[in-house]
């Protein structure tokens, strides 16, 4: 494993906390590069903070052109909750970069995201924001309340810096909310992405190759729509099922689907078979 040490420790919510991590160029100004992936996950030990010695996966939740590297992490545990415990100039110890639940190079997406799934894709929304390419992004985000939704001020500004993104969340155990409600079922993912890609729709051409059926394009649906974009989902295991479930009777091809698991013990398991 290879030491960083540890830059900054940002509290999201009051159970999220994010913590960025690097080499230390004072004492290694010649320290090597470390390149890995959008949504590539870690494995990840505090040696010298208190936490319990045990080797857990996170996904990076930083983008590859960042300075620094991040891990996303929610208290849900022993190990979790100990991240309080991490303080700056202390060593993280980290592996190589695994997992092939990563950013496609090109084309239009839909990112399901469920509690902190959202890890990932923090990562990968960073790589597209940087690139400066226009591609098409919805993210879902189901969540309970809105204190889940956490990273705002960097979702804020994604959607600020790409005009082509929009984010969606869906709460279920929060009655002020004003917004969308409840599970993420068949009939939200038919509603929202064919209403947000027949408004994206109508600000460019149709590529070629996607003609058939003019209308259902323009919705977003049929053979064409419906596969014409890449779907990963990051979420609890059931979740999961269920999105790959409602997204494979909605006419996706398992092909266009692409789907990683994080579980509550930290551990984050790469790309799962759809």
């Amino acid at each position: 494993m290879r030491t960083f040490f540890i830059k900054n420790v940002v509290r999201e919510s009051a159970l999220v906390t994010t913590v960025r991590f690097g080499p230390d160029l004072a004492r290694d100004p010649h320290a090597p590069d470390f390149p890995y992936e959008p949504g590539q996950w870690l494995s990840v030990r505090f040696p010298a903070s208190g936490i319990p010695g045990t080797v857990r996966r996170f996904p990076l939740s930083s983008s590859p052109d960042e300075s620094d590297l991040a891990i996303t992490v929610k208290a849900v545990d022993e190990y979790t909750n100990s991240i309080d415990l991490v303080r700056p100039g202390q060593p993280i110890e980290v592996g190589r970069p695994r997992g092939r639940f990563v950013l496609p190079p090109e084309g239009d997406l839909v990112l399901v995201a469920g509690g902190i799934g959202i890890a990932p894709f923090l990562s990968m929304l960073g790589s597209i924001a940087s690139s400066g390419t226009d591609r098409r992004v919805l993210l879902l985000w189901g969540a309970r309340t809105r204190d889940d939704l956490v990273a705002r001020d960097r979702i804020r500004a994604f959607e600020e810096s790409m005009p082509n993104f929009r984010l969606v969340p869906s709460l279920t155990h929060d009655p002020l909310w004003t917004g969308e409600r409840g599970r993420l079922d068949r009939e939200k993912l038919e509603r929202i992405v064919s209403g947000f890609f027949a408004e994206q729709t109508k600000r460019r051409k149709v590529p070629a190759g996607f003609e058939e059926g003019p209308l259902a394009v323009e919705r977003g649906i049929g053979e064409s729509g419906w596969n014409s974009r890449f779907y990963l989902v990051s979420a609890p295991a059931g979740m999961r099922r269920s999105i790959v479930r409602c997204l494979k009777r909605l006419g996706v091809k398992g092909r266009m689907i692409r789907s990683g698991t994080h579980e509550v013990l930290g551990t984050f398991l790469g790309i799962l078979p759809t």
